[in-house]
């Protein structure tokens, strides 16, 4: 039930759940502009102003509530087991909502049925927890990145777009080529120089791999998905990082129009920004890669990912067993 069902229901439930969260997201947002309206009177704005105060600290209850995670309903995985094998069938329907903890006080005959306790004892686990939460995690960025890189505009802004977005990647392309030059250079000055050993150099090139490589490596997969017009299931920022950061917080491009992947090359910067190609499972990102385009390029691009390091892409490193879901296969 772990292998085979689980990860498709977690990745079904993640994609409802995202779109919960954005759509919650935008109608807090709205509610604020109307609160903070230029248009209010002076005198009506300090008469409700002890009013907000309130509002404000009941509803933090409420914000976080409603910004929970969650988990794959009871109810839905109970059903998937019972339609999948016989012996947990029974006469007794299902009640509509069951709580994934066990609560003794509404023990009933239907909340006491065998596949009921079979899956809160079973599959009520942290790593379950933790698959829900990096699921749902990864479908907000991969939503909010869309939602930025793919306005909807009418033929000719777009056209303007494309335009523009050419050209910011061109800059950005030969910004980055122009960084690997001098490091490569500095590789090869270090090599053959009797001041670095062996290991020295082997993290220099670890670390021009997985830093302006990688990075180059992740803005063209980016920009040969602008070009396709295709919907990106791929996230390019390490799992740690995307639960961190705030889904509503729009990245910094240099123009407001331009996607994430067109954002100038700070190259004063000592390290580069950490890379990680990823998707939702239980498919291996890059097998999904060389599905996406015509031709070769999709070959192209995933051979370009593995010469950068099993590193940056999940399913090239073996992780311990409570990261099955990013195991390689």
């Amino acid at each position: 039930v772990k292998d085979k069902h689980l990860p498709i229901l977690v990745e079904e439930f993640a994609k409802i759940r995202a779109e919960e969260l954005l759509q919650a997201a935008s109608k807090r947002d709205e509610e604020e502009e109307a609160d903070d309206d230029p248009n209010l009177k002076s005198g009506k704005a300090k008469s409700r102003r002890g009013g907000k105060r309130s509002k404000q600290k009941k509803s933090t209850n409420n914000e976080s509530k409603s910004n929970a995670i969650g988990l794959v309903p009871l109810k839905t995985v109970a059903n998937t087991i019972v339609n999948e094998y016989s012996c947990f069938q029974t006469s007794n329907d299902l009640p509509d909502y069951i709580d994934w903890e066990d609560d003794d006080e509404n023990d009933d005959e239907n909340c006491g049925d065998l596949v009921v306790n079979f899956c809160r004892k079973a599959l009520l686990t942290d790593a379950f927890r933790e698959q829900c939460e990096r699921a749902v995690n990864a479908e907000l960025q991969r939503l909010h990145s869309e939602r930025h890189s793919k306005a909807k505009l009418s033929r000719k802004d777009a056209a303007a777009k494309v335009r523009s977005v050419d050209a910011a990647f061109e800059d950005v392309f030969a910004t980055l080529c122009y960084l690997i030059q001098a490091q490569s250079k500095f590789i090869n000055f270090a090599s053959g120089s009797s001041h670095f050993d062996e290991e020295s150099i082997d993290v220099l090139r670890s670390e021009f791999l997985q830093g302006p490589c990688a990075e180059l490596t992740s803005r063209i997969t980016q920009q040969c998905l602008f070009k396709e017009e295709q919907d990106c299931v791929f996230t390019f920022t390490p799992l740690d990082e995307i639960k961190t950061k705030d889904p509503n917080k729009k990245e910094q491009t240099g123009q407001a129009s331009l996607p994430p992947h067109c954002s100038e090359v700070d190259i004063t910067a000592r390290h580069r920004p950490r890379v990680y190609l990823s998707c939702p499972g239980p498919r291996d990102p890059l097998n999904i890669l060389r599905e996406s385009f015509s031709g070769n390029a999709g070959v192209a691009l995933a051979r370009q990912w593995t010469i950068c390091g099993r590193e940056c892409y999940r399913g090239g490193v073996q992780k311990s067993v409570h990261d099955d879901d990013e195991c390689g296969k």
